[in-house]
């Protein structure tokens, strides 16, 4: 396997950027059928991001803050945070033994469709938890190349997408 730089201006930027995001409130209050819609959008980008934070088995309050405000963006701010410390809450509770963590990924990133943007979206996320704490484990670079492939996503794409400048 080649080695992933994860630790790159872009990722850094959209770190940074994410931790420093304010997590804001539904102006709105959504219908539970939108809610539902939403919640189940959503949930396979959470689930990739929740498997890279849990794969070093160190839940840095970084990688948590990351994690909510990134779900929040994703949703335009449309969901409380209740909701969405609930929807991370259900997927520790069905977290994976070692062993299948990879096929979660599978699983989680047939979910994300086809969209080539919600793709990117998701291994750039992916990135950015797994370099929340400033520094990525050998675990934590294996899910992200797990993510990358199961995603459809090339070496040169992701080069393209982790690019420094």
């Amino acid at each position: 396997m080649n080695t992933m730089n994860l630790d790159t201006a872009a990722v850094n930027r959209l770190r940074s950027h994410l931790l420093e995001e304010e997590t804001l409130q539904p102006d709105v209050v959504v219908s539970e059928q939108t809610l539902d819609a939403v919640m189940q959008r959503i949930e396979p980008f959470a689930e990739i991001m929740y498997l890279v934070m849990a794969a070093d088995l160190d839940f840095a309050a970084a990688e948590k803050s990351i994690l909510l405000n990134a779900l929040s963006l994703l949703c335009d701010h449309a969901i409380p945070t209740t909701h969405l410390e609930s929807l991370i809450d259900g997927i520790h509770q069905r977290e994976p033994a070692d062993e299948a963590i990879e096929q979660h990924i599978q699983l989680a990133a047939a979910r994300i469709g086809s969209v080539r943007e919600d793709r990117e979206v998701a291994f750039l996320l992916a990135a950015v938890i797994a370099m929340a704490d400033s520094h990525v484990e050998d675990v934590e670079r294996q899910v992200v190349q797990w993510v990358r492939e199961y995603l459809g996503i090339s070496r040169s794409r992701m080069a393209q997408l982790l690019d420094d400048s």
